[in-house]
């Protein structure tokens, strides 16, 4: 993990930690985020599915199915 060092103004620093709690998920019950992220992930899934669905026609069409 890469660290940077920044000099910001003291009044900036609680909303730069705010930010980053909140983009890393801080305070979020892990039940919460696992529930979030396997809806994403099952949604991206079925995605793929129907993307390699039409690839696989595109390329029979192309007469290069199997």
């Amino acid at each position: 993990m890469s660290h940077s060092t920044f000099i910001i103004h003291n009044s900036s620093v609680a909303c730069l930690r705010a930010t980053h709690r909140q983009a890393a998920g801080v305070g979020i019950p892990f039940e919460t985020k696992m529930t979030e992220m396997s809806q994403t992930l099952y949604g991206q899934m079925e995605e793929s599915a129907k993307l390699d669905d039409v690839i696989r026609k595109n390329l029979e069409g192309l007469g290069y199915g199997k």
